[in-house]
């Protein structure tokens, strides 16, 4: 979603709205993310209810249904947590304009009773969100409702709602905890910070195994890289100011010279395993994976040793490249530009988020890994264009490259001829514990990548 402000500090608790409608549909497709986010129902953390609905499932159906009293004197919201637990909210929302928004967003002349239903939803989120804390999202799997997320905020009714689907609510989610320092691996389960990003590394990097000083590093170097993306989220759903600019781009920088760090590991490690030679090989910066950059001769060379694994970073070059010219201009040249970006449409739509700004070059090697639009703004590099100027949005950036970035490595490490190290646990007798601990992280947390 677009970075609204959703964080607020010394705030520990987070609000939630669940969609029944569209949620139950998930559920009976074994949607594993809605598992997840309801077993984090019974968190301290999180107060979730739902809509109503009749429901089979035991865990949505321990949820606290809302109840909605239209009657001419008596609107109002009301929600029963237990006996001695309820609020009641005014809900002032007339019906005919509801009927109006739905009929809009349908792009329909006439609505059925189902449409202004889910249309009211907003609404309903709309009047919680009015009397609660900016700590609320709005789950839910309706594309019409997703779709129009922006335009409800700017038009009618006119406010922050924070409409979110299940991969985003598993995100923010998982942010908010880590931003509390709380790093769960359930709802009422916890790792300390170094475990839980240890933990998350092993899962997705099996074939790491403790060797080298150069592996060694890379292990280091990924596990930060985990936590400046987390970092990097904290300051997105911060909302969008000096401040959270600032920071963004700190972490970015950092977050490109550690994946530089990462290959490099990996360049240096191969020279060593396979014994490449080549002229000025002594040279530590001519060991790269960056063919168009110092390591020509080097990628030359190991095709000779290894021609498998030099296919492999082929399969990968636009994917190095972008890094590397990131690299460049961070690190050597004149660092990149940063803006406050604010949209404003005709029809009144509007949205700002923390941009930098790149040029054609980055641009296009990013067209070339494959992009796709998203709910948002910007496609699901962080790309957005105006006229001939170009920016990227940090956080939904490093977002996508770290998905591509772990394949990558595992499969390198793979290649080196490091074995799977998960795979080797589960053949100990009696199971090492360590395999637990990452099976707890896997299938109980809220892990967002």
């Amino acid at each position: 979603m677009i970075p609204n402000k959703l964080f607020e500090r010394n705030n520990p608790i987070f609000n939630i709205l669940l969609d029944s409608e569209s949620l139950s549909s998930e559920l009976r497709k074994d949607n594993q993310i809605i598992k997840r986010i309801l077993a984090f129902s019974m968190s301290k953390h999180f107060e979730m209810i739902r809509t109503p609905l009749e429901i089979d499932d035991e865990d949505f159906k321990r949820i606290v249904q809302y109840k909605l009293n239209l009657e001419k004197d008596k609107r109002n919201l009301r929600i029963d947590y237990n006996e001695n637990n309820w609020s009641v909210h005014a809900f002032w929302y007339l019906e005919r304009d509801i009927e109006q928004i739905a009929c809009h967003i349908y792009n329909k002349k006439e609505v059925s009773k189902e449409e202004i239903e889910t249309t009211r939803l907003v609404f309903i989120q709309a009047t919680l969100n009015r009397d609660k804390s900016q700590n609320s999202i709005f789950i839910t799997e309706n594309k019409i409702l997703l779709k129009n997320r922006i335009w409800f905020e700017t038009h009618f009714p006119g406010q922050k709602v924070n409409i979110v689907c299940l991969n985003e609510a598993l995100e923010i989610m998982d942010l908010f905890l880590k931003f509390n320092q709380n790093h769960s691996v359930g709802p009422n389960f916890t790792y300390n910070e170094g475990l839980w990003y240890w933990v998350a590394f092993r899962n997705k990097i099996p074939h790491y195994n403790v060797s080298s000083k150069l592996i060694n590093s890379l292990s280091n170097r990924f596990i930060y890289l985990l936590m400046s993306l987390d970092k990097m989220g904290f300051e997105y759903y911060l909302g969008v100011n000096n401040d959270t600019q600032a920071n963004l781009i700190y972490f970015f920088n950092y977050y490109v010279s550690l994946v530089t760090g990462i290959m490099d590991n990996l360049a240096l490690e191969a020279k060593d395993k396979f014994k490449v030679a080549f002229k000025n090989d002594h040279i530590p910066n001519k060991i790269s994976l960056y063919n168009a950059g110092a390591g020509k001769d080097f990628l030359k060379a190991l095709e000779q040793k290894n021609k498998p694994l030099r296919n492999h970073i082929r399969d990968y070059l636009e994917l190095i490249n972008l890094i590397y010219e990131l690299r460049e201009v961070v690190i050597h040249r004149d660092m990149l530009d940063k803006t406050a970006f604010e949209y404003n449409d005709e029809d009144g739509t509007k949205w700002e988020s923390n941009f930098i700004k790149i040029d054609k070059n980055i641009w296009d090697i990013i067209n070339r890994l494959t992009d796709s639009d998203e709910l948002d703004p910007f496609s699901k590099w962080g790309k957005y264009k105006l006229h001939e100027l170009y920016f990227l949005e940090p956080f939904t950036f490093c977002k996508e490259f770290l998905r591509r970035l772990i394949p990558f490595v595992d499969s390198f490490l793979e290649k080196l001829g490091f074995p799977d190290f998960i795979e080797n646990l589960k053949s100990k007798n009696p199971p090492d514990r360590f395999l637990e601990d990452m099976r707890r992280l896997a299938e109980c947390s809220l892990i967002y990548y």
